[in-house]
């Protein structure tokens, strides 16, 4: 069975939560595995099954028994549904003055931990520290991703995070980094009252996001700086059901509507609706296959804030 033991020493937890995708969790687990921490830090994967139903804790057994690495590998079980739940219970159960987090469904590069580590001493004073992060793509992928012109598509379907090749601060206008893709110091995490809000985020496979989002703003409130460190790179795999209409189209109206409750927004703007026309009448008129689909994420997006104001409470 699943052993939740702490070890007597831990320096860096890295925390991957999942929810039945033992097979796609297996290989972002061989990725890290694959890692080679240095001698003088004590480094566990931390792995938080969340309501899994598969066999991912099977899995997981058999790789505990199979560990031949200078890793740890230690496995909690979450079985209330909700990411943020599994998050706050790996919080809880470190002991490591470092949290790692990182996506079942991301691959690290082999130096990831040494470039962590280099980060680390390289930035004392940020709380947070992020890094590279973009798509696996093969080339079957649509070409609306590629697309950088007019009619890029703001909302993506697979996390996309290059900020460039210099280390730099992540003001509070940027883009924010996603939840896999953010290390933490322990001294930020004890200065906040909350950690990951279990109402915000995914339930299971649902689409609800913005648990990491919600975290970065309550974290900024408590002095939290956020630091990019491209060498810190990982890739996300691509799967292709995330690229259809009907996912994409979902995606955008519940990524505004969680953006629209999180910055407390509490009624219907007049820009809602002459937006929602003027995007409307453009899909109408428009011919070109990535205009089109543009608008019809932009229509998404908007009605999703337009939901956002009328459920506010």
């Amino acid at each position: 069975m699943t052993d939740g033991s702490r070890p007597d020493r831990c320096d860096i937890s890295i925390v991957i939560c999942t929810h039945d995708r033992a097979t796609v969790l297996e290989k972002s687990l061989s990725c890290l595995l694959s890692c080679d921490p240095p001698s003088h830090t004590a480094v566990e994967l931390l792995v938080v099954a969340n309501a899994c139903q598969d066999d991912t804790l099977q899995m997981l057994d058999a790789l505990q028994q199979s560990n031949a690495s200078n890793f740890v590998i230690r496995v909690l079980v979450e079985p209330r549904p909700g990411k943020s739940r599994a998050l706050n219970l790996a919080i809880q159960q470190s002991t490591a003055p470092v949290l790692c987090f990182v996506d079942d469904d991301q691959h690290v590069e082999v130096e990831f931990i040494q470039t962590v580590i280099r980060a680390l001493g390289h930035s004392p004073d940020y709380g947070i520290i992020c890094g590279f992060l973009m798509p696996e793509w093969d080339g079957t992928e649509a070409d609306w991703v590629h697309e950088q012109g007019q009619y890029y598509i703001p909302i993506r379907a697979i996390p996309e995070y290059n900020k460039g090749p210099d280390i730099r601060e992540i003001k509070p206008d940027e883009q924010q980094p996603s939840g896999g893709n953010i290390t933490l110091r322990r001294s930020l995490l004890d200065r906040m009252p909350m950690h990951f809000d279990v109402d915000v985020g995914p339930q299971g496979r649902t689409l609800e996001g913005g648990e990491d989002h919600d975290f970065l703003l309550r974290a900024r409130q408590q002095g939290g700086k956020i630091i990019y460190h491209p060498a810190i790179r990982q890739w996300h795999i691509v799967q292709h059901e995330r690229l259809k209409t009907a996912y994409m189209l979902k995606k955008a109206f519940h990524r505004s509507y969680v953006s629209f409750q999180l910055h407390r927004a509490h009624r219907i703007k007049p820009y809602m609706i002459r937006s929602l026309l003027s995007h409307a009448l453009k899909c109408l008129f428009s011919f070109g296959h990535n205009r089109r689909f543009y608008y019809m994420i932009r229509i998404a997006a908007v009605s999703g804030e337009i939901k956002a104001a009328f459920d506010f409470k």
